[in-house]
């Protein structure tokens, strides 16, 4: 026979625990914050179609937590992946 109280799963304990509950959630939002930051920045989300759905996928997560509509980024004009690498350039301009 299982005892439910004595289950220390982290879900359940905060969820038996409002005020432990509300810091995971922040925590969570915060990293969702973070994680977003990071994949919308130059060089992630331009780099290639996958990378521009992801972001984009994080904001609209990140707007259901947060007041106001998402503001998605634009494809640019031409993708990272099809720019020149930086050592090809230099080797172009040296010859």
């Amino acid at each position: 026979m299982t005892n439910e109280t004595t289950n220390t799963e982290p879900s359940r304990v905060a969820a038996d625990c409002p005020n432990e509950r509300l810091v995971m959630l922040q925590n969570s939002l915060q990293t969702l914050r973070d994680l977003t930051q990071v994949q919308c920045s130059d060089g992630n989300w331009d780099h290639d179609q996958y990378m521009h759905g992801m972001a984009n996928g994080m904001i609209f997560a990140l707007s259901l937590f947060e007041a106001g509509e998402p503001e998605y980024l634009e494809a640019p004009k031409e993708w990272g992946k099809d720019l020149p690498a930086p050592e090809k350039a230099t080797e172009a301009s040296a010859t």
